[in-house]
Order: structure tokens, then sequence, then C-alpha cells
């Protein structure tokens, strides 16, 4: 029998230990069959046989992965000993001794041949052979969303509006809640210039979406607000678009619509006042001529007609 492999195997093995073990090729490979005498027969003794199982075939680098050899075999004798070689050179470089499980976290990135090496009782050995692929981490960002969302403006859509009790909102700002299907209140009154600001309080998301496209909040999440300036003044109806039976309007007054009333006021009275004066003055026609130019030109016409009557009677 040739014994001479594993004669320098346990050598090796005595006199320095297992790290940077390298097995020879020949030889060395597999089971090795050793007849025995039985009494006239041959018989046969088979030698170990290697199972390497990683716990997956694709591992991030860096991140530790379990490579297992539990499932080897020996017939013949006992494993004491098992061998790793981790990068593919063929240089084993890790002994895990009797115990056939090794965690290990490979740094470079690209496909690893990795080996182990069974040592037996009687000094036989066998290889196997395991393909991992060792990966680059995926890094997943993270987004966010603000609570407010700005209006934009969206899609024209009609709908039929029904007013009800309409509320006149504090200065720069109006407040509209939204809760149990329903806008609160339906109809607000703001001046130009000025804000409305809706608040979501249902459970589920609602939007403020104007009919005619000039703003939308896009669906609020429960707790969430919206805002919106009106700049022109006119009449806004608004609906919920997920929920477009929901309803509302926004009025937003001109900034001289105070002014208008009073100098309407103010246009009476001085009409009231004209129309007073007029009565106390002379009821004559008015002929834009001072009166005593026209008492003066009705002396004469007088005098000009009593000559003539005088000159036809005589």
């Amino acid at each position: 029998m040739n014994t001479s492999g594993a004669s320098v195997q346990r050598a090796l093995l005595a006199a320095g230990g297992v790290a940077a073990v390298a097995l020879v090729a020949a030889g060395t490979s597999g089971a090795t069959d050793k007849p025995r005498a039985t009494g006239g027969a041959v018989a046969y003794r088979t030698g170990p046989v290697v199972s390497v199982r990683p716990a997956h075939r694709r591992v991030v680098v860096g991140k530790r992965l379990l490579l297992d050899a539990s499932r080897s075999t020996d017939t013949s004798g006992r494993i004491v000993e098992y061998l790793w070689d981790l990068n593919g050179d063929g240089v084993f470089e890790r002994s895990t001794g009797a115990r056939p499980r090794l965690r290990h976290a490979f740094r470079k990135l690209g496909r690893v041949r990795v080996a182990v090496a069974l040592i037996d009782d009687k000094g036989d050995r066998a290889v196997g052979h395991a393909k991992v692929r060792v990966v680059a981490a995926v890094h997943h960002k993270a987004t966010s969303h603000a609570p407010v969302h700005a209006a934009t403006p969206h899609a024209k859509r009609k709908a039929p509006v029904r007013t009800d009790t309409t509320i006149h909102a504090a200065a720069n700002q109006g407040s509209v809640t939204i809760s149990d299907f329903k806008f609160t209140p339906k109809s607000i009154t703001i001046n130009v210039g000025e804000s409305v600001v809706w608040t979501n309080n249902g459970p589920t998301g609602h939007s403020a979406t104007a009919d005619d496209g000039t703003f939308d909040t896009g669906v609020l999440p429960k707790g969430s607000t919206g805002m919106f300036r009106f700049t022109k003044a006119g009449t806004y109806k608004y609906h919920c678009t997920p929920h477009p039976y929901m309803h509302g309007t926004v009025i937003v007054r001109g900034s001289n619509s105070s002014g208008g009333s009073n100098s309407g006021t103010n246009g009476s009275s001085s009409n009231n006042s004209s129309s007073k004066k007029s009565s106390n003055s002379s009821n004559l026609p008015h002929t834009g001529l001072p009166l005593g130019t026209v008492l003066f030109a009705g002396y004469l016409l007088l005098a000009t007609g009593a000559a003539l009557r005088r000159r036809v009677l005589g």
C-alpha cells in the first residue's frame, strides 16, 4: 500500500499545525480504497466522502455565511480534521478541527470556489468544493412625505354644489374642517389676498379640489392640512376627489367691495342734498343765465308788446 501521502500529511500536522497546508492533488482528491487480507478473500474499505453546502449561494460582501460539511461521511474511519480553502487559491488556511461547520465573511466581490478537505483517523483524505457568489449590498433610500400639501392646478370637473350656511373668516386666513365626509362650513367668505386652510380630521383621506381647476390640495391623510391663497375675487366651488359627493364653496370679495357700498351711500346722500337745494330754489325754468338778466329781458319783452299794441289800436 502507498502511505507516503498520509505520512507526509501527519508529519506536517505534527510539526506546524494546519495553517496554510496545501494538499497534493495526486492521490488526495477523493476516497482511497485500500485492500486488506480476509482469509483468502480481498476486502475493500472506503475513505471519507465530502459534502459541503453553503447556507446561501449568494452572500453580501462582509456578511457572514455558514459553510456546512456535516453531511460528509466516512464508513471506514472517523473524520478528525476539516481544512478550509476560503478564497479558491488551493491553500487550506483555516482549520476547524473535528467541527464540520464554519462561518466566514467574504471581503471581495465575485465568484469564489470554496473547498474543504477531510482527514480521518487513518490518514485518508478527500476534498469537496462549493461555489459562492459575493455581491454588493443594495442601499434603499427612504422617502418621506410632508403632512402639508401645496395646492396645485387640477383638471376641470363639473359637479352640483349645494350652498349652506356662510361664515366670515378672520383676517388673512379662513379655516375649513373635513370630518364625517363633509366640509365644515360648506361656504366660507374671505377677502382677496387671504388664504383658506383645510384640515382633515376624518379617518380617511380627503381633498379640496376646485371644480374649475383653480386649486387642488391633493389627498390629505388624517391630521394633514392644505392651504391656498386667493388673489382674485369670485365664487369658487370645490369638492373632494375621492368622495365627489362632498362639496364646499369659497366666496372671495374684492378689496373695494366695502368702499363701493360707502360711496353709493355717499352718492345717494349728495343726491338727496341736491334735491333739497333744488326744492328750496325758484320754480322758474333753468336757462343757465343769472336771474337779473332773465328779469330784464322779460321787462323788455313786455314793453315792446305794449308799444306794438298801441300802434295797432291807434
